[in-house]
């Protein structure tokens, strides 16, 4: 039985999903408070395994957060870690990878540049780049992509925010609805947002294996479309393509897709950051 039907079952996804996965039917669970993930499997157009994860903004348990800064040697941004190492370090029950970075290692802790923003807590570790667009989330948990150039204003009224490639999905439209229909396939993370900022939207696609060949950047962008996206940002795919998932009832982590970090699937890539999702303990307090 392939990993990807043993997690699901792990999950106590029902039985039923094992025949309705033949005709390309999600299967669906909600591990966590405020957390939606759904899988898909497609034989159409091509082999395809998607994950998608729904997430209320809103929860008032839920917390989203990226990589903490961390020393590292002047001109580096990061040290490297796999988004596993990185759920099971901060405690995220949900986490993916997010920025392009260099350089490729295979050390774990070797420094990194991160290609585009990272912004933590406030602290910008690593600016927004020219013709990269950003993912960032204010104070009031509201998120929103701003496509480049990037206003230094925007990034200073944001407390997290990572970079990525292009925006995907502008005003609920299609940006590369005109690219080629034999473009390049590829493992796939990205992240969509609703109309007001309150409802995020992660999506994995797996690639460069038989039973998931990956997609292109216009599909993914239908894709999103059709979960409800008015807008969405192309992350690191390929090798850095990850979705981890902590279990409720065991409290550990486990990679939920197939990366192929090391250019085989089942491999881990070291990574230059991460966003991530955890719970508080309790709600915070209303303000007075």
């Amino acid at each position: 039985m392939s990993r990807f039907l043993l997690l699901l079952i792990a999950l106590v996804v029902p039985a039923t999903w094992l025949a309705a996965q033949e005709d390309g039917a999600n299967a669906q669970t909600t591990p966590w408070p405020g957390i939606k993930l759904v899988a898909t499997a497609r034989q159409e157009p091509r082999p395809l395994r998607i994950w998608w994860a729904e997430i209320d903004l809103d929860h008032p348990r839920l917390e989203l957060f990226t990589t903490p800064a961390a020393e590292v040697p002047d001109s580096f941004h990061l040290p490297a870690e796999t988004a596993l190492d990185f759920a099971e370090r901060t405690g995220a029950v949900l986490a993916i990878n997010a920025s392009p970075f260099s350089p490729l290692t295979k050390e774990k802790g070797a420094p990194v540049r991160i290609e585009g923003l990272h912004l933590t807590a406030g602290t910008v570790l690593a600016p927004a780049r020219e013709h990269f667009a950003v993912l960032l989330f204010g104070s009031d948990r509201r998120g929103r992509i701003v496509a480049p150039p990037v206003p230094r204003a925007e990034v200073e009224t944001a407390r997290e925010g990572v970079g990525g490639f292009s925006q995907l999905v502008y005003e609920g439209r299609n940006v590369f609805a005109d690219e080629d229909r034999q473009a390049p396939l590829h493992p796939r993370t990205a992240v969509g947002l609703s109309r007001d900022g309150r409802v995020m939207h992660w999506f994995v696609v797996d690639g460069r294996q038989p039973r998931s060949l990956g997609m292109t950047q216009r599909e993914l962008a239908e894709l999103g479309i059709s979960r409800g996206c008015w807008s969405m940002i192309n992350l690191d795919g390929g090798g850095s393509t990850t979705l981890v998932l902590r279990s409720p009832e065991t409290r550990g982590c486990q990679v939920v897709n197939q990366p192929v970090g090391r250019t085989l699937p089942g491999t881990l890539r070291l990574n230059g950051n991460h966003l991530g999702l955890r719970l508080r303990e309790q709600p915070p307090a209303p303000a007075p």
